[in-house]
């Protein structure tokens, strides 16, 4: 007996268009790559388990700027955050499995030519698993923290569909 995928639908319920097929595949093949997965609120995550020695250290020793990010604002949000989260080969910085979305910070490395390369390829992967992507740099979290913020609880809201833009 062979195996027959079950028809795909859209987020309506109604047939998968081409994209959606696409997409559908490049999880399935994650999957595949990544067979050890962690269900973070609703959500399961393909990991490379091989970080996770790496990502503890990263939350041990974080930066000033991911310190007081997470100290004076992520810590104490309505939304649970996680740090330091392992998503296939990558680490991210913050992540919230309600609003499928990751935080990072970026220091002076993300914006070299290579690093931000590395960025966009990072992106495009993490974009095939439904999330997104916010991206501030250190000089904003010392210079527009309430800005920051502000971004970060329109985003969260938007994404759990409790906020419509004017």
């Amino acid at each position: 007996m062979s195996f027959q995928p079950l028809p795909s639908l859209d987020k309506e319920g109604g047939p998968a268009g081409p994209g959606d097929l696409i997409a559908e595949q490049l999880v399935i093949a994650l999957f595949k790559r990544f067979p050890y997965t962690t269900v973070v609120g609703d959500c399961m995550l393909p990991q490379n388990k091989k970080l996770k020695p790496f990502a503890r250290k990263l939350r041990n020793n974080a930066t000033r700027h991911e310190n007081k990010l997470w100290y004076e604002f992520l810590r104490g949000y309505p939304v649970q955050f996680n740090r330091q989260m392992i998503i296939m080969n990558y680490i991210a910085d913050f992540y919230c499995a309600k609003a499928k979305l990751v935080i990072e910070l970026d220091g002076s490395q993300h914006y070299t030519e290579d690093g931000i390369a590395r960025d966009q390829a990072r992106e495009e992967l993490l974009k095939t698993l439904d999330l997104e992507v916010l991206r501030f740099s250190n000089i904003e979290i010392d210079q527009n923290f309430s800005g920051v913020c502000e971004s970060l609880d329109r985003t969260v809201l938007g994404r759990m569909g409790h906020y419509e833009s004017t």
